[in-house]
């Protein structure tokens, strides 16, 4: 009885072991298909669907709307009276100011910073000095125009993001003036403005942050674009949220005024 008892034991573990090795090669390899291995993953490459068009996605963080972050630029859109139908159309790619890159604030008050756009855009006051706006309606006349055409040049036609901007593998944590870069035209009408005649802006990537890519906007080999005393040597606007998903193409969130220099 102790024999039979041990055999009887032994066979099951024998066919234990055999089903562990069954399951091994089975999660390993299925149909003849062999397990998917571990991929690095970047946390830097987004895909925030937002499942709204871009002009519904403006809206739903404009005036009254949680935390308001596009209300400067929404009121900016129905000021300059822009066919907001062009903030639907297909395969586009999309600049968006949020408020702070329009209206820059020192401890609640206005500041006097060209980092936004009513800093950099300024218009006159009843005395004819140019001063730091505070409102839209302040755009009048040729600078109504030109704020209109400011709007123009945060359109491109076609997709630009992540998949296939050029990328800079650097440890600065901004790219040289020497990169690979994109350059594309935008919607604002070829030569109404002196220093952009042809309307261009220009897209990089940068990796350097950990494998967290940055698009930069404007860092052109030549570009002064946001070059001051204590940066010297790399230009360019880098994007504060990059590659926002919509259903007619992607957007890109900056909170600094952008224009080609």
């Amino acid at each position: 009885m102790k024999n039979k008892y041990f055999n009887i034991k032994s066979s099951v573990s024998a066919l234990i072991v055999f089903l562990m090795i069954l399951g091994f090669i089975s999660c390993n390899k299925f149909a003849g298909l062999p397990i998917q291995k571990d991929a690095p993953f970047n946390g830097a490459v987004l895909n925030n669907p937002t499942n709204m068009t871009t002009w519904d996605y403006i809206k739903s963080r404009g005036p009254s709307q949680g935390d308001s972050l596009f209300e400067l630029m929404y009121k900016a859109i129905i000021r300059s009276g822009i066919d907001t139908n062009l903030y639907t159309q297909p395969n586009m790619t999309y600049i968006i100011y949020t408020d702070s890159a329009i209206f820059s604030r020192s401890t609640g008050k206005t500041t006097t910073s060209t980092n936004s756009y009513w800093g950099f855009y300024k218009v006159p006051n009843s005395a004819g000095k140019l001063v730091t706006a505070t409102d839209w309606s302040q755009y009048k006349g040729a600078d109504s125009i030109a704020l209109k055409n400011n709007l123009l040049y945060l359109m491109i036609n076609g997709v630009h993001s992540f998949n296939n901007i050029p990328i800079t593998y650097t440890t600065l944590s901004t790219i040289p003036l020497t990169t690979p870069f994109e350059i594309d035209t935008t919607l604002m009408p070829q030569k109404v403005n002196a220093t952009n005649p042809y309307s261009l802006i220009s897209f990089n990537q940068s990796d350097s942050n950990a494998n967290f890519h940055s698009i930069y906007l404007n860092a052109f080999p030549g570009s002064k674009l946001y070059l001051s005393t204590t940066n010297t040597q790399f230009p360019g606007l880098k994007v504060r949220t990059a590659g926002i998903v919509t259903k007619n193409g992607v957007v890109h969130v900056v909170d600094k005024v952008l224009y080609y220099k």
